[in-house]
């Protein structure tokens, strides 16, 4: 059963492959030829900046999101209650030295 699912697996890789060089198309303008990161020729010079406050509540939310994501897995888990409870209070105390490292470091405050 696990070899017939390779197969197939392989085969249908293959067959995506040759599938996307048939549709491949060849047509190279002026901006291809350079790197993607140095973007397309502009008419107009644009210089906006990108708000460094937002891109710190941006990570606020993942860090506090992945420690949630930590924690779903412990619902289910079949510990003793001591380790449980030592587990559960290593998080509140990661989880709130992180707010307060927050608010010591001013992302949270709005009045910029």
């Amino acid at each position: 059963m696990m070899l017939l699912w390779i197969v197939i697996t392989v085969l249908l890789n293959i067959v995506l492959c040759f599938i996307s060089i048939m549709f491949l198309k060849n047509d190279m303008k002026q901006d291809s030829n350079e790197s993607f990161e140095c973007g397309m020729e502009t008419f107009f010079n644009f210089n906006s900046f990108y708000c460094l406050h937002f891109f710190l509540i941006g990570v606020l939310f993942l860090v506090f999101d992945m420690e949630i994501i930590i924690c779903i897995p412990m619902i289910f888990l079949n510990l003793e209650m001591i380790k449980m409870l030592l587990y559960w209070s290593l998080m509140m105390i990661v989880l709130i030295v992180g707010y307060y490292l927050e608010l010591a470091i001013g992302t949270l405050n709005w009045k910029e």
